[in-house]
C-alpha cells in the first residue's frame, strides 16, 4: 500500500541506488504515477497479490507482464505456497523473486504456514540458473556440440 506514498517514493529515489516497490493493492494508473517519480534509483516493480496465502488461481502473472511496459525490471512478490509460482514468474520475465522464508512451517505466525523452506529456496535458485543457461541465444545454426553427430552419423540416414 506504500506504492502510492509519493513522499516515501521521492525519498527512496533520492537516497537509494535500487528500490523494490510492491504493487499489491494498487491500480495500474496508480502504479504508473508512482513509476514516473523514479528518476535516479533503479526500480524493481514487484507484482504482488496482497492475499496471504494467495491462491494460484488469482496470481494474475499477466499483470506482471503488463508492468514491464511501465518499467523493464519487474519481479514477483509471491505469497503462494510452494515454489512453482515463482518458477512461472521467472518464465514470464521476473528478474527478482520475493518469498517468505522460514526454517519450520509449524512455527507460530501467519507467514510461516506458507513460507518456503531452505531446500525450496535452493530449488528456485537452481531453476533460475538453468533458465538463464537455457535462454542464452546460441544462434539458429548447428552448435559445436552437435558437429560430431552431424559429421559422423547423420549421413547414414540422409543422402
Amino acid at each position: 500500500f506504500e506504492s502510492r506514498n509519493h513522499s516515501l517514493i521521492k525519498y527512496c529515489n533520492d537516497n537509494f541506488d535500487e528500490v523494490f516497490m510492491s504493487t499489491g493493492t494498487s491500480k495500474m494508473s496508480e502504479i504508473e504515477e508512482s513509476v514516473n517519480l523514479f528518476t535516479k534509483a533503479r526500480l524493481y516493480l514487484m507484482h504482488c497479490v496482497s492475499s496471504y496465502p494467495c491462491n494460484p488461481s488469482i496470481a494474475n502473472i499477466m499483470k506482471m507482464v503488463k508492468l514491464q511496459t511501465l518499467n523493464p525490471d519487474v519481479g514477483y512478490s509471491d505469497h503462494i505456497q510452494g515454489v512453482e509460482s515463482a518458477k512461472v514468474a521467472i518464465g514470464f520475465g521476473a528478474k527478482v523473486i520475493e518469498k517468505h522464508f522460514t526454517i519450520d512451517n509449524n512455527l507460530p505466525g501467519r507467514d510461516n504456514k506458507f513460507a518456503i523452506l531452505p531446500e525450496e529456496f535452493l530449488s528456485i535458485s537452481k531453476f533460475r540458473d538453468n533458465y538463464i543457461k537455457m535462454s542464452l541465444d546460441r544462434g539458429l545454426d548447428l552448435q559445436e556440440c552437435e558437429k560430431d553427430i552431424y559429421n559422423n552419423y547423420r549421413g547414414r540416414w540422409s543422402k
